[in-house]
C-alpha cells in the first residue's frame, strides 16, 4: 500500500510546485489579481511551459514507468503466462510467426505482440528486462498523449492511476500496448487523416485484436450535442439498461462467444463515467468553444458511458469499453477547464481529486491483483 500512497503524494506535490511555477511565470506583479492566479489549481494555459514544468510534468510517468517495470510476478492477474509465454517463445521459430496458415502461433497472443516479444528474446531470457521493455511501450504514449492534449495534466495522470488504468497496466500487457498505441490516433480524428487513422488501428490490432472496435471513433466528430440529442441520449441510456442483457447475448454469438454472461455488479464505474458525462453535458458549449477537439472528447465519452452498461453483464465487456473509456483522462481535465468560475473550478477539482483517491483506496487499488504490490525483489 505504502507504495500507491507515496506514488499519489509525489504527484500531488509536483502538481503544486507545477502551479506555483506556472504561475508565477505566467502571472504578473499585480498584488490583486495576479496572486489569486498563482494559486489556482488550474494553470491559465497549460500550454505555456518552461524546462522545470516540463520536468515536472514528466515525474509522474516516471514514477508510474517504474511502478509497472519493477513489479513482482505476483503483481497482475496475467502476469505469469506473459512470464511464460516469453519463456516459450524463445524457441519459436521466425517463420512460424510470419505463417498465417498457422492460426496460433503462441498461445492466443496476437502475431505483433508474438514479434516484439521474439524480437527481445533475441538479446535476452530475462524476463525483468523483457518486462521494463514492454512497460515502455505502454507508458511512454500516455506520457505523449497527455502532455500534448491534457487541459490539467496532473489530474489526467491521477484519473489514470484512479480510474483502474494503471492496475490493467499491470496485467494486460497486450492490450495496454494497444491502448496506447490507439491514443496516437486521436491526432488523425482531430486532423481528419483517416489513413494514418486506420494505419494507427491495424498496428495496435497487431497487438490486441479488439483495438478494431475502435474504428468508429473516426466518424464521431459528426455529432453535435443539442440539448434535444442529449435528451435523446440519455433516455438511449436507460433503453440500454434495461435491454443490456439481451444485447449482450446477441453480440456474443458472433464475438467473445467464450465469455460467459452474468450479473457482474460492476456498478461503480458505470455509474462514475454516466454521472461525469452528464454533468459535463452542461459545460459542453463552452468545452467546444475552448477547443473543437473536446467535441471528439466529448463523443468518445459518450460511447464509453454506453459501452459501460454492459460492463454490468460480463468482465470482458470492460476490455471493449477501455478504448473509449480511457479519453476520461482528457474529458474530465476540459470539463473542468470549460468552468468560468475560477473559485468554482478549484472547488470542482479538490472534489474530483478527493472523490477520485477515495474511490481509488476503497476499492480501485484492488483491482486485477494490483494489490498486494511488491517489487521483483522482494
Amino acid at each position: 500500500m505504502w507504495v500507491y500512497i507515496v506514488n499519489v503524494a509525489l504527484i500531488m506535490y509536483w502538481w503544486f510546485l507545477y502551479t506555483v511555477n506556472h504561475g508565477i511565470k505566467s502571472g504578473g506583479g499585480d498584488a490583486t489579481s495576479s496572486n489569486v492566479e498563482q494559486r489556482v489549481l488550474i494553470p491559465q494555459d497549460h500550454k505555456k511551459r518552461n524546462f522545470f514544468t516540463s520536468f515536472l510534468i514528466l515525474l509522474p510517468f516516471v514514477q508510474v514507468y517504474m511502478i509497472l517495470a519493477l513489479k513482482n510476478i505476483n503483481v497482475g492477474t496475467d502476469t505469469v503466462p506473459y512470464l511464460t509465454g516469453f519463456h516459450e517463445v524463445t524457441y519459436l521459430q521466425w517463420s512460424t510467426i510470419f505463417d498465417l496458415t498457422v492460426k496460433n502461433p503462441l498461445y492466443n497472443f496476437e502475431r505483433g505482440f508474438i514479434f516484439i516479444s521474439k524480437m527481445i528474446s533475441t538479446f535476452t531470457d530475462n524476463f525483468k528486462v523483457y518486462n521494463a521493455i514492454m512497460c515502455l511501450l505502454m507508458i511512454l504514449p500516455v506520457y505523449k498523449f497527455i502532455k500534448k492534449h491534457s487541459a490539467m495534466p496532473f489530474l489526467s495522470v491521477l484519473i489514470f492511476i484512479t480510474f483502474g488504468f494503471m492496475n490493467f497496466y499491470l496485467s494486460g500487457m497486450r492490450q495496454a500496448i494497444a491502448l496506447s498505441i490507439i491514443l496516437f490516433s486521436f491526432n488523425f480524428i482531430v486532423d481528419r487523416k483517416i489513413w494514418k487513422f486506420l494505419a494507427t488501428i491495424a498496428i495496435a490490432s497487431l497487438f490486441h485484436v479488439s483495438a478494431v472496435v475502435f474504428f468508429p471513433a473516426y466518424f464521431l466528430i459528426s455529432f453535435t450535442f443539442t440539448p434535444a440529442l442529449a435528451i435523446a441520449y440519455i433516455v438511449s441510456l436507460g433503453l440500454i439498461y434495461i435491454l443490456r442483457f439481451n444485447i449482450i447475448e446477441f453480440v456474443t454469438q458472433y464475438f467473445y462467444s467464450g465469455s460467459s454472461i452474468t450479473n457482474t455488479g460492476a456498478y461503480t464505474l458505470m455509474l462514475i463515467v454516466i454521472v461525469s458525462f452528464i454533468a459535463g453535458l452542461l459545460f459542453y458549449k463552452k468545452a467546444v468553444t475552448l477547443s473543437l477537439s473536446n467535441k471528439i472528447v466529448y463523443n468518445l465519452i459518450a460511447v464509453a458511458a454506453a459501452l459501460m452498461i454492459f460492463n454490468t453483464t460480463s468482465n470482458i465487456a470492460l476490455r471493449v469499453a477501455n478504448y473509449y473509456y480511457i479519453f476520461m483522462l482528457l474529458f474530465i481535465p476540459a470539463v473542468l477547464k470549460a468552468i468560468d468560475s475560477l473559485i468554482i473550478r478549484n472547488i470542482a477539482t479538490a472534489v474530483v481529486v478527493i472523490f477520485t483517491l477515495t474511490y481509488y483506496f476503497k476499492s480501485g487499488i484492488y483491482y486485477l491483483q494490483g494489490f498486494p504490490y511488491s517489487f521483483y525483489w522482494e
